[in-house]
């Protein structure tokens, strides 16, 4: 696909593991702290020139993938891709309406349900979740820590993080960014509809999310998915879901 196509990346909160996204090895971080990590990922996404990003961009293709493969399902997704974007609107300005536009109009039969287990450069890396036209969405994402295996690769447009259970992002997000200092009703208590909320690029809350483990792996994922300089994130939005939050990275091409 184009650069100029909608495509998306979901990542459900069940994904998260220790390597992947820190569920349980996040040390507590300040504000100032978190603005500070977030920041160095901003710049080493943004700026060709800044030293010492570890990412590399990656290579893989899907075919790859496959040949490295122990375990591979692909069935009929269509349904479910609609279920799952249904469920999300139930959130305001959740979904982009090109992204509705484009699944409403995509032929029978062009989303699939694909489970893939492979060992990738020595590296154990799953993957599983849906396909579809210019959209992924991923229930299921799994890579060792320090691993060698890539995190992803063209990628353009959106990606979701949904039901956070990463503690720390929980944390900073709804007590920081929400007030709500550790009320037991949130989410519950809070009407979603009126929650959701825009975090602009370059703001210190924008900063502090890109710092937090959610935040650093879409960093991570763009580095290896496009050349440094040539991708940012727009904008940040956030909403709480039924048993957590959720975030939508907004990714867009750099500035000149």
């Amino acid at each position: 696909m184009s650069d100029s196509e909608l495509k998306i990346i979901s990542c459900q909160g069940a994904i998260a593991n220790a390597g992947a996204f820190g569920i349980d090895r996040d040390p507590v971080r300040s504000f100032s702290e978190l603005a500070g990590e977030g920041m160095l990922r901003r710049r080493w996404l943004e700026n060709a020139d800044e030293p010492n990003c570890p990412i590399e961009q990656s290579t893989l293709t899907y075919e790859d993938l496959l040949a490295a493969s122990s375990e591979v399902e692909d069935v009929n997704g269509d349904d479910q891709m609609k279920q799952e974007l249904d469920e999300m609107e139930d959130h305001a300005s959740a979904v982009p309406d090109d992204l509705r536009e484009l699944i409403q109009n995509a032929p029978p039969g062009t989303s699939h349900y694909i489970m893939i287990n492979s060992n990738i450069r020595g590296s154990s890396f799953t993957w599983q979740g849906l396909i579809g036209p210019g959209v992924m969405l991923i229930d299921l994402f799994e890579r060792e820590e320090n691993s060698a295996a890539p995190y992803a690769s063209d990628l353009l447009g959106y990606i979701y993080v949904t039901s956070v259970i990463n503690g720390q992002t929980i944390s900073f997000v709804r007590d920081c960014l929400y007030g709500a200092n550790g009320d037991d009703h949130w989410p519950s208590g809070w009407p979603s509809g009126s929650c959701l909320r825009e975090w602009n690029h370059g703001t210190p809350q924008f900063d502090a999310l890109m710092g937090s483990r959610i935040g650093k792996t879409v960093a991570y994922i763009l580095l290896s998915a496009f050349p440094r300089g040539t991708r940012r994130i727009g904008k940040i939005t956030t909403w709480p879901s039924a048993i957590s939050v959720d975030l939508r990275f907004d990714i867009e091409a750099s500035m000149p």
